[in-house]
């Protein structure tokens, strides 16, 4: 792991241990949890948006 983040190198399936299929099952339930099309939500589960600014009327 010298390299690491800049390698990914792949795990041996007889290197594989109950304790990093365990970790890669939790990995794969939370990806599949998240939506990049759908945007940031908050606390609520909806779609946050930002308040929308008012524009200025210009003075004469």
């Amino acid at each position: 792991m010298s390299d690491a983040p800049f390698v990914e190198k792949l795990v041996e399936p007889a290197a594989d241990t109950e304790a990093s299929k365990g970790v890669r099952t939790r990995l794969t339930a939370v990806l599949a949890e998240l939506n990049p099309v759908g945007g940031k939500t908050d606390a609520g589960g909806e779609k946050g948006e930002k308040p929308r600014k008012k524009k200025k009327k210009k003075q004469q």
